[in-house]
């Protein structure tokens, strides 16, 4: 079987503030959006389906027990971090696993994704 691309589905009671988070920190734009559905995207292989939840507003804390969690390579992982942040994300501290730094983030709404930075190409 051959892969084209993921597709991730986020909830979250903000439906607005949490798609504006994925498309400062991960350079996507708006494809469509409806009441209660943002899809957004880039020019590659990314697309992201920010849903509208209607469980209690305001939730914050990190939603880590759940049974996925969505992974994002990046080429520069510093420079997303500094975007999580200054979107009202979180960021655990980084680490290297497989010549590779990783990095557990929450969006503002806790849930839960991982940033990977690529390896260099050869």
């Amino acid at each position: 079987m051959s892969y084209v691309h993921a597709y991730a589905m986020i909830f979250a009671t903000d439906l607005e503030k949490v798609a504006l988070f994925y498309t400062e920190v991960l350079h996507l734009h708006q494809q469509e959006v409806f009441d209660d559905y943002i899809e957004l995207a880039d020019d590659e292989a990314v697309e992201i389906a920010v849903h509208r939840s209607h469980a209690a507003p305001g939730v914050s804390a990190w939603r880590s027990d759940v049974a996925i969690k969505p992974c994002f390579v990046i080429r520069d992982l510093d420079a997303a971090l500094a975007r999580v942040e200054g979107s009202a994300g979180t960021a655990r501290e980084p680490w290297t696993w497989n010549d590779r730094r990783h990095c557990d983030c929450a969006d503002p709404e806790g849930n839960v994704f991982q940033l990977i930075e690529a390896k260099p190409s050869p």
